[in-house]
């Protein structure tokens, strides 16, 4: 799950980014994501309050991790300009549901 706090009215509309996760035989998985800050009809699709905006998205489902051991988990921003202005913060939460 993938979480940024941003400044309300983002000039871009998708954020590109590739997830790799590497599993404890150093084999790599590389995922490409993007983050849509709006909705097709150009709607902030963050929580906001004010000028801040909280955004919440799954970035991958069903990820299976097959093997036992310490996992690396990496987020690269892929975006194509100099920096990405206006983000407060950025997260990445892993929930592991067992399949029983």
């Amino acid at each position: 799950i993938f979480e940024m706090g941003y400044v309300y009215g983002s000039q871009f509309s998708e954020i590109p980014l590739v997830l790799y996760i590497t599993n404890p035989l150093r084999q790599i998985d590389k995922i490409p994501v993007t983050l849509h800050l709006f909705d097709k009809h150009k709607n902030e699709l963050g929580e906001c309050m004010g000028d801040f905006c909280d955004i919440t998205q799954i970035i991958v489902k069903n990820y299976a991790f097959d093997e036992v051991g310490k996992y690396k988990i990496q987020l690269l921003n892929t975006f194509s300009h100099e920096y990405l202005p206006n983000v407060n913060f950025i997260a990445v939460n892993i929930k592991v549901v067992e399949n029983k």
